[in-house]
């Protein structure tokens, strides 16, 4: 039995050279999301803190980890923001850890919004081969490489009318497609990322509005569709829930919850997985 786990990740070791981590909870990390969502966050100054595990009832849970500052209208219409970014997979501990800064800028023009913004950041990825066992004699290569990476991003928040917005960004990653294999003689290209976000929020009445949503990723051969929404409810003055049902495209449901004190909020997610895995 220990000798198929050993298979299964070092298969998903390797195979997760070309893949970026993503999350559930896709709206809740701007900076990840598309970085020019910063100009239009509610408050001047955000932080935000999220968490995935994933395939927990397996041996070694893949884990992602991230936190996030960022500050709106800094300067002008300038926005800044700044994610660390901790990533760990699988028995050979497969990790990507970096720091991605972002600089967004803001257009007004009528009901429009349109912000554009540049990330750059320095990653390093390693891996741990003492916990693997291979069949034969191996020639190991380095186990720590580091990159620079960036990317663009845009968006544009509609003012539709008093009650009602719709949101749509387009996000462009590792334009530069940065080499992260860890052997001098091989190539092992990290692939460009396109990435589509959009949502429309509508105020039912001064308690209840919802949020529909749809997010989709293109990376090489890797493709992810979400579709879905929240229903926000005031509970009182002070309090609001909301309740999100998303559907990952031949993969999972995902059920969200939050609460949200003020400017203050936390969520919670659970995939329920509907693949062969």
């Amino acid at each position: 039995m220990r000798f198929f786990w050993v298979i299964f990740f070092v298969f998903f070791s390797s195979s997760n050279y070309a893949q970026d981590t993503h999350y559930s909870l896709f709206e809740s990390t701007n900076s990840l999301l598309n970085s020019s969502l910063i100009s239009h966050q509610k408050n001047d100054y955000q932080i935000e803190v999220q968490r995935r595990s994933q395939w927990f009832v397996i041996p070694k849970p893949f884990n992602t980890f991230s936190v996030s500052f960022n500050a709106k209208n800094i300067y002008k219409k300038i926005s800044l923001g700044t994610t660390v970014l901790n990533d760990v997979s699988g028995d050979s501990y497969f990790s990507t850890d970096g720091l991605a800064l972002h600089i967004s800028y803001l257009i007004l023009k009528n009901n429009n919004n349109i912000s554009v913004s540049l990330q750059a950041g320095s990653y390093q990825r390693s891996i741990n081969y003492e916990s693997l066992i291979f069949l034969e004699d191996e020639i190991l290569g380095n186990n720590k490489k580091s990159f620079f990476d960036i990317g663009v991003s845009a968006s544009n928040k509609i003012v539709l009318n008093e009650i009602s917005t719709f949101l749509f960004g387009l996000s462009f990653y590792h334009l530069n497609t940065p080499d992260q294999s860890f052997y001098s003689n091989e190539k092992v290209f990290l692939e460009k990322k396109h990435v589509l976000y959009l949502k429309y929020q509508k105020e039912i009445n001064q308690k209840t509005a919802i949020m529909p949503s749809a997010y989709f990723s293109s990376q090489n051969q890797q493709k992810e569709f979400l579709i879905g929404g929240k229903y926000k409810y005031k509970i009182n003055k002070f309090v609001d829930l909301d309740l999100g049902l998303y559907r990952r495209i031949e993969d999972a449901f995902i059920i969200t919850l939050g609460l949200a004190k003020n400017n203050l909020q936390a969520q919670i997610s659970y995939d329920i997985n509907t693949s062969s895995l």
